[in-house]
């Protein structure tokens, strides 16, 4: 006859080898999940391959004309608009990424003034992730409007019109 503490003995080891069963199925299920991706490689790369850093730079060096099609504006015009919105569109940077340049920020807004381009192709050009870029354009639009708004005409019925 099994005493009544070998009983309880076995029990709590039994208890103990399925708790501990447990325990390393669940670390199993742990390691074999596949890691989240923070930021995708191609956008990573933005500061060595994007637009804003080979075409648009180049085209302000070597073809004026074509840089001035390309934001609807000279690369002086360009610098003189950007100083008076940078303050106001430009992030910090914190622990754990660094904020997207005013710079490239009204760039984004330019092109996307001059061309009507998509925001997918955009995205692939200026090496952003779509949803940035829809949140970029509608505060630097603001911003600029903000900043310009002595110099802009805009009939009043236009105005009441489309609520702005």
């Amino acid at each position: 006859m099994i005493s009544r503490r070998d009983q309880f003995r076995k029990c709590f080891k039994r208890a103990q080898s399925l708790l501990l069963q447990e325990v390393i199925n669940e670390v199993d299920k742990e390691l074999k999940k596949k890691e989240r991706i923070w930021v995708r490689n191609w956008i990573s790369e933005r500061d060595q391959k994007g637009g804003s850093v080979l075409l648009l730079q180049q085209l302000k060096v070597e073809d004026p004309n074509e840089y001035r099609l390309a934001l609807r504006m000279t690369a002086e015009n360009f610098e003189e608009l950007l100083s008076l919105v940078s303050i106001n569109i430009q992030r910090k940077n914190t622990l754990f990424r660094d904020a997207i340049p005013a710079k490239l920020k009204l760039e984004v807004t330019l092109s996307f003034l001059s061309t009507g381009d998509s925001y997918r192709s955009l995205s692939r050009m200026f090496r952003l992730p779509k949803p940035t870029i829809s949140k970029i354009i509608p505060e630097v639009c603001q911003e600029i409007k903000r900043a310009l708004k002595d110099h802009i005409k805009v009939i009043f019925f236009l105005l009441s019109k489309y609520h702005i």
